[in-house]
């Protein structure tokens, strides 16, 4: 797990994505992208992560709606690397601007 990881790639159906000695090809079904800001399950059962997120809806009038965009269940080896690429990515947006301003 020390290779350098780059988390700007999109991979799109017709790919391949090597993991370990195998090429699995990528397929994409034109999932829907969905926001999510709630975690409603977040648990770990006999090896597995068991994660559900939500979008919370508010309108002011109506009772306010935590709607259950995707439940995943992971292997914790699958889990550690979303950990590890999430941690990635969250100090990547973290982190301050280069001020070009003093740039050669």
């Amino acid at each position: 797990m020390g290779e350098k990881l780059d988390t700007r790639v999109t991979i799109t159906s017709g790919r391949q994505i090597g993991i370990g000695n195998d090429n699995f090809d990528i397929r994409d079904n034109g999932v829907p992208v969905t926001f999510a800001d709630i975690i409603v399950e977040a648990r770990q059962l006999n090896g597995l992560v068991y994660l559900s997120l939500a979008a919370g809806i508010t309108d002011g009038k109506d009772a306010a709606i935590a709607d259950v965009t995707n439940r995943m269940r992971m292997s914790l080896s699958t889990a550690q690397f979303v950990h590890n690429v999430l941690g990635t990515l969250i100090k990547e947006a973290l982190a301050p601007p280069v001020d070009l301003s003093k740039a050669n």
